[in-house]
């Protein structure tokens, strides 16, 4: 397992901690309607933060080039 690999599997987990907590939060503005409210911020922290690390990776590739 090289750098690269590693690195790739900690914005994995980082995705997903931050879409539990997220969606935890999500969920606590309404207990009635939990395991949705909880879904649908886990999807949105997770999707949220690889979008981030996304936008990051272009804006060093392009910095880079210079």
């Amino acid at each position: 397992m090289n750098t690269q690999e590693i690195f790739k599997r900690l914005k994995i987990g980082l995705s997903l901690v931050a879409g539990f907590i997220t969606g935890k939060l999500a969920a606590s503005f309404s207990p009635a309607d939990y395991s949705a409210l909880f879904s649908a911020g886990f999807l949105a922290g997770a999707i949220g933060t690889q979008a981030a690390f996304r936008l990051l990776d272009l804006w060093r590739q392009r910095h880079q080039d210079r």
